[in-house]
């Protein structure tokens, strides 16, 4: 006989109270599965514009958790099988990504990744009287994590599952983020959810994902994929690697509920030919782009160096871009540093005449 308990629907039925004291003596560690980015019973979100690596990202985070094996920055707190439901990419392609990761994660999995092939990947809709209302895939899906044991499970991308609901309103995607979150709980597993930001939207920013501000609300975890602006190519890569970069991408940690929000780290998109085809098979590793460090005396044996040689008169080239291809710096990070030795009175401008130009160089003044 079915008892009064399960005769209720379960959002009718009465809550308790439970108090918080007294305190207990410990509670068990957060269960990330990758810190910051991917938590059990819990939805987090990865947004990008289109075409800047969402997907790869994805792939590359799945493997590290499929691996137990740390790549980038990460190392997953947790390994098991990974879910993806993605609709833009096939099998077989997936196939050719992954052969091209295995340069930047080489070596088997221990646990496997599945990309579930279903015709329609419709999460929630609204019925014919315009209610909010879960599709069969609702059931279906935490029937697939269950049975696969998967312990984190990508859903590529948002709008695939959202049907005919809108997406700017934060009625319907705060249902539809509720809905993953029940996912997430019933299915003991991380959700996340790859959506694509607005045109426009600034590096880094929470609100700048596409739609209604509810799905930046709901989630416990955004990170954004954004390209390299052109102040940072300036700051942080070398003349001669300034041309790649439209390879570079940086992760923000754009809102964090549980772990430290603000950070930035950079990837960087390489390609391998694959001896059997001739394609150009593309990975993403970790691009170290911290600003680096020079003393002033490798600075100032730089500069003078461009005086000192033979072809100083005949050469156009100014005396920053000449330390900075010899350091292997930033521009700007050398015109700074180069300012500061002037102000400090350790260095002063000078002009080289070619007859043609006066370029400007920099000598090191006698202490």
């Amino acid at each position: 006989m079915m008892s009064l308990k399960d005769a209720v629907p379960e959002e009718e039925r009465p809550g308790q109270i439970e108090w918080l004291f007294p305190l207990p003596e410990s509670v068990p560690a957060r269960p990330w599965v990758i810190e910051g980015v991917a938590m059990r019973r819990q939805v987090s979100a990865i947004a990008a514009a289109p075409g800047a690596g969402k997907s790869a990202l994805t792939l590359h985070l799945a493997q590290m958790v499929a691996t137990g094996r740390p790549w980038a920055w990460w190392e997953p707190r947790e390994s098991g099988p990974v879910l993806i439901v993605n609709r833009e990419d096939d099998r077989e392609e997936m196939h050719r990504r992954l052969l091209g990761m295995q340069h930047a994660q080489p070596g088997p999995a221990e646990h496997g990744v599945g990309v579930l092939n279903r015709p329609s990947v419709t999460l929630v809709m609204r019925d014919e009287n315009g209610a909010l209302a879960r599709t069969s895939f609702h059931t279906e899906l935490i029937g697939h994590i269950r049975d696969s044991g998967a312990v984190m499970v990508v859903l590529d991308p948002m709008i695939e599952l959202a049907g005919n609901l809108d997406e700017n309103s934060n009625v319907d995607m705060n249902f539809l983020v509720e809905t993953l979150r029940d996912v997430a709980i019933a299915g003991n597993c991380a959700v996340l959810l790859i959506h694509h930001t607005r045109k426009g939207a600034a590096a880094g920013d929470m609100d700048g994902m596409r739609g209604g501000s509810a799905i930046a609300g709901r989630v416990r975890a955004a990170n954004t994929l954004d390209r390299m602006s052109d102040d940072a190519k300036r700051r942080l890569l070398d003349l001669d690697e300034q041309e790649n970069a439209h390879n570079y991408r940086v992760l923000h940690s754009a809102k964090q509920n549980y772990s430290e929000t603000g950070t930035a780290h950079w990837l960087v998109f390489r390609a391998r030919q694959d001896e059997a085809t001739g394609e150009w098979r593309a990975f993403l590793e970790l691009a170290d782009l911290r600003d680096r460090q020079v003393t002033d005396g490798d600075m100032m044996a730089a500069i003078d160096g461009l005086l000192a040689s033979p072809k100083a008169k005949a050469d156009d080239l100014r005396g920053d871009v000449h330390a900075a291809r010899t350091l292997k710096m930033p521009l700007d990070m050398v015109q700074r540093h180069i300012k500061r030795l002037v102000e400090e009175g350790k260095a002063e401008a000078v002009e080289v005449s070619n007859g043609k130009h006066r370029p400007l160089r920099w000598r090191t003044k006698a202490p």
